[in-house]
């Protein structure tokens, strides 16, 4: 029966130091700040029996092999590099910078802007529904 005793003991304490201006302060919990988020890759199998490689992220610096792969690239201010061969390379975003080393086919989606898209290989076929796109050989 030391309950009714100590939760007596614990008002009275409380009391006595209220009476006497003692104050606590309780500090909130620090925040996490946001930092970008990682890039994310990943291959799905693709309709026509072969895979895409998807990637995503804000930022990236990064080189990919397509290993004949279509590539979906949702991304924003990124530079990325794309070996070997891609069927279809189909950028989404925003002031992107990709070198493509062998393509057949340069989608530049609708909502795509000031993007730059260099192929090394090949004649592609371009598709650009965006804005302020350059597509363009580039030298090996």
């Amino acid at each position: 029966m030391h309950r009714p005793v100590l939760a007596t003991t614990l008002v009275l304490a409380a009391v006595s130091l209220t009476a006497t201006g003692c104050t606590t302060t309780v500090e909130p919990k620090p925040t996490a700040t946001a930092s970008p988020a990682p890039a994310s890759v990943s291959a799905a199998p693709a309709q026509a029996g072969g895979a895409t490689l998807t990637i995503n992220g804000t930022a990236l610096v990064k080189t990919f092999d397509c290993a004949g792969r279509n590539v979906d690239l949702q991304a924003n201010a990124s530079t990325v590099t794309l070996t070997g061969t891609c069927p279809t390379v189909t950028v989404n975003g925003t002031g992107n910078v990709v070198t493509v080393e062998t393509v057949t086919t340069v989608v530049l989606a609708a909502g795509s802007t000031v993007n730059s898209v260099q192929w090394l290989h090949g004649s592609p076929k371009v598709e650009d529904s965006g804005a302020g796109n350059v597509v363009s050989q580039g030298s090996a």
